[in-house]
This record gives structure tokens, C-alpha cells and sequence, in this order.
């Protein structure tokens, strides 16, 4: 289900006409629940979670209220709401759901609040096209999103105002950034940086402290991907001749994607507003994808992205016990009874 809309809310924004006229040739009255499933869905935007609450024990009333709005279209609020409530099995409408805002003009923070689930209800999956006004710090904070499964950004690769002179957002400092953020990326599996100016071979060794990332795909200047290849082996990368998106992801391994639905959200710019891609003898840079076998990754000691082995998640656990028996042998001797001390001296 793709919906394109536009702001000031984009989450409650959509195209929810109210339902044709009830046909009045239907005999008898229509019921309290299906006077009262109308009425939720016609007020849909102003419902919060804890409304429907009442209503989990009528599963019915759920499923009126779901067809009700389904021929409508959900808003990104409607689908948030009613998903919980519907599955597992989910509907297939409701398995995903994807939504395009055009020239977006708030900050980062403002689309990704919405797509954040700290009970892991649903993955987020967060595209971003040549956006100029999103900064570096901005994007920073991405790394703290617990349910993001897949993070996709496009640079403008014309853009002189990015960072003075044309340097771009997206560098290795912010892939390094996000490997010291505390529980970084930990839904992420795949990761694709386009038309990065000033990304290099070196972010390979942010990138692998993210817990389950298993695709990672770039382009940039070749001359900044010299020894990508060697170095990606090194860290238990190996690069692949094409897109990741054939790669199964450990739950569609396990047969287990479909109980958790998918939110996808795309931040593209005006029609006509970015014409880098129009310039005049533009050549697009090489596409480089790497990928790993975590199973593999993890059984070895990874290094951590200063280059030192054994600081990576597969040795931490060793490293805490390490600390603690450190801990341990330091720890200050019982402090004797004064009567005892005294009572050495003859006192």
C-alpha cells in the first residue's frame, strides 16, 4: 500500500473520503457495532491507542473498523493503530506499508519519530533522495532508531551548499559517529550510501560493529574505494557483483518475516528541483556491495572500528569477565574491628 502525501502531519494525512451512502433498499436497522466501527473510522485521526484498548476484546468490532477505512486508503496513524490489533496472520494490506512525502521541509526528526517502535511492533525501513536541508547531526541520530531494518541515502552530488566547497554529509566521521552511539543500528540489515563524495573504504570498518547488518552498498569517487576489496575481507566483508536485495535476511531465512509488518517512509525532493542527475556529461559512480555471513562474523573476533582485535561484539562478553576478575582482585580488604587492632598493641 503506497500513499503520497504531503505535510503538516504525515502520519494522519492521506485520502479518507467519507464512505458512499448506505443503501437504503437493506433491511432493518444496522447494528451498534457497525454504527460504532463507522464512526471510529471516520474519526480515525483522532483516536489514540489507548481508545481501542476497550475494543481488543471484540475482535470484530477491530475487523469492521479495518474494512471500514480499507477501501479509503490507511493513513500511516490508521495502519500504526489497527496492526497490533489484527494479527498475527496479518492482513496482506497490513503487512506493509509505504508512504512517499515530496520536498519535505521539517527536520529528520519530524518523520522518524513517527517510524520509531521501542517494542519492535514493526521494522522501519527510511529512504532519503537528495535532500539538502538535512544536516550531519541530523542524520547522526538515525543510529538510535531501534526498529530501523534498512537506511538508504542519496547525496546530491551537485549540491555546492552541502558543507562548503561541496563537501558532502555523508562521510566517513559520520559512519564513525554512528559505531560510538550506544546500541547502534541494532535492527539495521541493510545499509546503502549513494553518491557520497567523501565516503571511503574506511567506513567498512565503522559499519561492521552493527550487530546484525549483513548488506552494505556505496558508490562514490573509485579512487576512494582503492582497497576496499582486500580491506572488506579483512573484516569478514566480501564483495558482490550485484544489489543485496536478493540476499534473505535472517527472518525470511527463518520463515518468520511476515509476522512483523514493514514501514517504509521516502523523503524525495520536488519534481524539477535537483537536476544533478540531468548535468551534462554526468557519469554515475561505480556501485560497489559488500556482504557478510554474521553467523561466520560473529564466531571470529571483530575489531573495533580504532583497528584493535578483540573489542568487537563477539568478544565483549570475554572482555566483561575479564573486567570483573580484575575488579575483583582489587577489591579492598575487609577492614578489621578496631577492638582487634587495638588489642595487637596491648591496648
Amino acid at each position: 500500500m503506497t500513499n503520497h502525501v504531503m505535510e503538516p502531519d504525515w502520519t494522519k494525512t492521506g485520502t479518507l473520503p467519507l464512505p458512499p451512502a448506505r443503501n437504503l433498499r437493506s433491511p432493518g436497522p444496522r447494528s451498534l457495532a457497525a454504527m460504532s466501527a463507522r464512526i471510529v473510522a471516520n474519526n480515525i485521526s483522532l483516536i489514540s491507542p489507548s481508545m481501542l484498548n476497550p475494543l481488543t476484546t471484540s475482535p470484530s468490532i477491530i475487523n469492521r473498523i479495518y474494512r471500514d477505512l480499507l477501501p479509503r486508503g490507511l493513513t500511516f496513524h490508521a495502519w500504526k493503530l489497527l496492526s497490533p490489533l489484527l494479527g498475527p496472520p496479518l492482513p496482506t494490506p497490513l503487512q506493509h506499508f509505504t508512504a512517499t512525502l515530496t520536498d519535505p521541509q521539517h527536520d529528520l526528526k519530524i518523520y522518524t519519530i513517527p517510524l520509531t517502535s521501542q517494542t519492535g511492533a514493526f521494522l522501519a525501513v527510511l529512504k532519503i533522495d537528495r535532500i539538502r536541508h538535512i544536516q550531519t547531526n541530523e542524520l547522526l541520530t538515525l543510529a538510535e532508531l531501534p526498529n530501523l531494518s534498512v537506511l538508504e541515502v542519496t547525496e546530491d552530488r551537485f549540491d555546492e551548499s552541502a558543507g562548503g566547497n561541496g563537501i558532502g554529509r555523508v562521510t566517513d566521521n559520520l559512519a564513525r559517529g554512528w559505531s560510538e552511539k550506544p546500541c547502534a543500528f541494532r535492527a539495521l540489515r541493510r545499509l546503502r550510501l549513494w553518491e557520497c563524495r567523501e565516503l571511503s573504504h574506511r567506513s567498512l570498518r565503522y559499519v561492521t560493529v552493527f550487530p546484525v547488518l549483513v548488506g552494505y552498498s556505496v558508490s562514490g569517487p573509485e579512487e576512494r574505494w582503492d582497497g576496499a576489496e582486500g580491506e572488506g575481507r579483512e573484516l569478514g566483508w566480501e564483495e558482490q557483483d550485484g544489489e543485496l536485495d536478493s540476499l534473505p535476511t535472517e527472518e525470511e531465512a527463518e520463515g518468520s518475516a511476515a509476522t512483523v509488518p514493514t514501514a517504509s517512509l521516502e523523503l524525495v525532493p520536488a519534481p524539477g528541483k535537483v537536476a544533478g542527475r540531468s548535468r551534462v556529461g554526468y557519469s554515475a559512480w561505480p556501485k560497489r556491495f559488500f556482504s557478510r555471513d554474521l553467523k561466520r562474523a560473529q564466531g571470529d573476533s571483530a575489531p573495533s572500528p580504532d583497528g584493535r582485535l578483540g573489542t568487537g561484539p563477539s568478544s565483549r562478553s570475554s572482555t566483561k569477565r575479564q573486567q570483573s576478575s580484575h575488579q575483583t582482585s582489587l577489591r579492598p580488604k575487609k577492614r578489621r574491628n578496631l577492638q582487634d587492632v587495638f588489642s595487637g598493641f596491648g591496648m
